[in-house]
């Protein structure tokens, strides 16, 4: 049964863990705290702001945050390198789309002991003003996964993101990951 249960989480874990990155051992966490409820568009208007959400809603394991964060048409795109592994029972695709994503991230928030990222979003930059789409490249990952107090997997390196605008609630221009793409290392 123990060993099930570890299988399971390694599978939900390392698509998880692959989303942001590779495996991970060891990390701190960074970032803000997360923020208030009605300052949810604040955080989305910009993609340096988007990639800070993603970050506060690991930190506190918010899965109704992340998904504020993605696009409906969300794709992850695994690194290279990882595609064809096989994890578990799992074997790495070359991508994923938005319900893998939700559903691999929540088992994530659900399942571990301790989550730890650092997603610098100073990195992203800032789009020009009628821009509808931005690509952020480079941008620097530090997640830790901790299955138990001992065990875990480490995802550092770099990512890259493209954004899409979206009008809000109130006609504003608002912002969220359209593309995802992991080029970490284990």
């Amino acid at each position: 049964m123990e060993k099930q249960i570890i299988n399971n989480f390694l599978r939900a874990a390392f698509g998880t863990v692959v989303v942001v990155g590779v495996l991970a051992v060891n990390g701190c966490i960074f970032g803000t705290p997360p923020p208030e409820d009605d300052e949810t568009t604040a955080g989305l208007g910009s993609p340096a702001g988007v990639v800070e959400y993603i970050e506060d809603a690991y930190i506190v394991r918010n899965i109704e945050d992340y998904k504020e964060c993605l696009s409906p048409n969300f794709t992850f795109y695994f690194n290279p390198l990882d595609v064809g592994k096989e994890v578990g029972d799992y074997i790495i695709e070359e991508s994923w789309g938005y319900d893998e994503e939700i559903g691999a991230i929540e088992n994530m928030f659900d399942q571990a002991y301790d989550i730890e990222i650092d997603l610098v979003g100073k990195q992203v930059g800032d789009p020009e003003p009628n821009d509808d789409k931005y690509k952020a490249y480079n941008v620097q990952i530090n997640l830790l996964v901790m299955v138990d107090a001992t065990t875990g997997f480490r995802a550092n390196g770099f990512v890259d993101f493209e954004f899409e605008s979206y009008n809000g609630e109130k006609g504003e221009k608002l912002w969220r990951v359209l593309n995802w793409w992991d080029k970490t290392t284990a």
